[in-house]
């Protein structure tokens, strides 16, 4: 007989960094409208223009830095895990922008 062993894994980070005003401008220059203020549309315009690209970069760092086995040995008892699929899922759940 043999049993299986699943282990579902959650890994919980924040990343934070700056933008300078001129970065942002030149991130967001694609979506400003030109009739509004910068300061009236700079945190929501930031948050459009990164979000999908900023989940997509740490999707593949992440992953690419998630191993694909665990061998781990418990009471002398060795047990090799492999990542179910081949594939994680990751996904930015939140992404915040304030001046």
């Amino acid at each position: 007989m043999t049993f299986t062993i699943t282990a579902e894994v959650s890994l919980r980070g924040t990343y934070a960094g700056a933008l300078s005003q001129k970065a942002a401008k030149a991130l967001c220059e694609g979506w400003l409208d030109p009739d509004e203020s910068w300061a009236g549309q700079a945190e929501d315009t930031i948050t459009t223009a990164l979000e999908n690209e900023q989940e997509e970069v740490l999707r593949e760092r992440l992953y690419a830095a998630l191993p694909q086995g665990l061998l781990t040995e418990i009471d002398g008892v060795k047990l090799a895990l492999k990542l179910e699929g081949g594939e994680a899922s990751i996904e930015l759940e939140q992404l915040e922008v304030s001046s």
